[in-house]
């Protein structure tokens, strides 16, 4: 593993290394003495404390997105290094030409990191405060043996705390020789997911990985014990890809999405179209299709897809025989208001259940206008008790229906897939796939 050295000091511009290993050479390092005066509209400065109001020294201030003078963002922070706090939890950086204010991050150790945002040169320092981390620990055995080696990462939900958005990416810790581990730092009151790490850099090569699960992070400093996590086997997925010209495939992978945009999942596919990818945790996937040329086929799929180029997919035992047909990218096809004589009735339908009430039902096409523009409709129909809906007033071309679930509140409305039918096709059964209904186990934590 190699470092990187920041070195920040008043008077002198920061100090950044190339990354070093660890070992005996002495690197000697050289610092330049900064302007006595340098130009106020190219310096931005604050404090940072904690919530009691105490300076921390040692903080790292690093850029994070760059603000243009027309107001525009950023990621490219080139020219512009991160400071370190002094004892007083003071900060100094320079702007460079072009850049009139940043978001920053601040990371320190026993904290969470905290983003600030439109950060812009001006006379008062600003001030920030961050919170206490918290640390999480567990255990991993199975059959009683504990498990060394095994990758484990924890991933936020992308939830708010007190209002704000932490810059909570996800967290690596691997087990001990005892299967103990321990993350630092994370932002306290998210919901995080623990999992078995799969991703291309981090594959775990043991057929035992964690079960899936979520928790919920305690209040600002304290440590939770998650005790000893669940054990199950993983699982594999294998298909192929099935052109509707027959013509190879090449240039193609899938991608392996899930919530949270936890773990990094790409699955090579062979020119004959075979794909496979082994070591995987039961849970909700989203099989994307990686391809500027192809896409889904939605007339030969025969089931509700996630995008165009998508499906999710609850994968709790191994499959070996995912058929995905795929055709070329179709054109844009237009709609006529002259044309809007077709009519799309059917049922949504999920499992034993039968029908499903109070699903929304949205018809989306695309219409040419007299003067050439293009305007997106949308037509919408909410199922009875039945799980019946009719949409009427549709063109006869391609019609995209997109399916939206409510929250018990009846205010958001989440998207569960979309089906591009027959256009021949007017009468329709829509069958919601378990994945919709699926929720990560949460794990029940002591109540102190």
């Amino acid at each position: 593993m190699k470092f990187r050295l920041v070195i920040s000091a008043n008077g002198y511009q920061t100090l950044q290394t190339k990354p070093l290993s660890p070992g005996p050479d002495v690197h000697r390092l050289t610092m330049i003495v900064r302007p006595k005066n340098p130009n106020p509209m190219q310096l931005v400065k604050g404090f940072v404390s904690d919530v009691d109001r105490n300076p921390i020294s040692g903080v790292l201030v690093s850029p994070y997105m760059v603000i243009n003078q027309s107001g525009l963002r950023s990621s490219s922070t080139t020219g512009l290094l991160p400071v370190v706090t002094d004892a007083e939890g003071y900060f100094e950086m320079d702007l460079v030409d072009g850049v009139s204010g940043l978001d920053v991050v601040f990371s320190a150790d026993g904290y969470c990191d905290r983003l600030g945002e439109d950060f812009m040169p001006r006379n008062k320092p600003r001030e920030f405060e961050l919170l206490e981390g918290v640390s999480v620990k567990g255990h991993i055995a199975n059959n009683g043996q504990p498990i060394a080696g095994m990758s484990v990462a924890v991933s936020p939900m992308y939830e708010l705390v007190r209002g704000e958005a932490f810059p909570q990416g996800t967290r690596l810790a691997v087990t001990d020789s005892e299967g103990r581990f321990e993350l630092q730092n994370l932002a306290p009151g998210l919901n995080y997911c623990i999992y078995s790490v799969v991703g291309e850099a981090n594959r775990q090569p043991s057929a035992t990985i964690i079960k899936t699960q979520q928790f919920s992070a305690p209040a600002s400093g304290e440590t939770v014990d998650l005790g000893d996590l669940a054990t199950t086997e993983a699982v594999s997925l294998g298909g192929r890809l099935v052109r509707n010209d027959e013509e190879t495939v090449s240039g193609v992978y899938l991608r392996l999405n899930k919530d949270s945009a936890r773990d990094l999942l790409k699955v090579a596919v062979s020119s004959d179209g075979t794909f496979r990818i082994d070591g995987l945790p039961p849970d909700v996937y989203e099989i994307e299709l990686v391809s500027p040329d192809l896409e889904l086929d939605p007339e030969r799929l025969g089931s509700l897809q996630w995008s165009e180029k998508s499906i999710k997919r609850l994968l709790v035992k191994s499959e070996s025989n995912l058929i995905l047909p795929v055709r070329k990218v179709a054109g844009e096809i237009f709609a006529r208001k002259a044309d809007l004589k077709r009519t799309i009735s059917g049922r949504v339908v999920f499992g034993e259940i039968g029908g499903l009430l109070g699903i929304t039902v949205t018809a989306v096409y695309t219409e040419l206008t007299a003067d050439g523009s293009r305007r997106e409709h949308q037509e919408s129909a909410t199922t009875d008790l039945d799980g019946a809906f009719t949409i009427s007033g549709l063109p006869d071309g391609p019609v995209w229906l997109k399916l939206y679930r409510p929250s018990e509140n009846g205010i958001v409305f989440r998207l569960v897939g979309m089906i591009q039918p027959d256009p021949k096709q007017e009468k329709l059964t829509l069958e919601i796939g378990p994945e919709s209904t699926y929720q990560i186990e949460k794990i029940q934590l002591p109540i102190k």
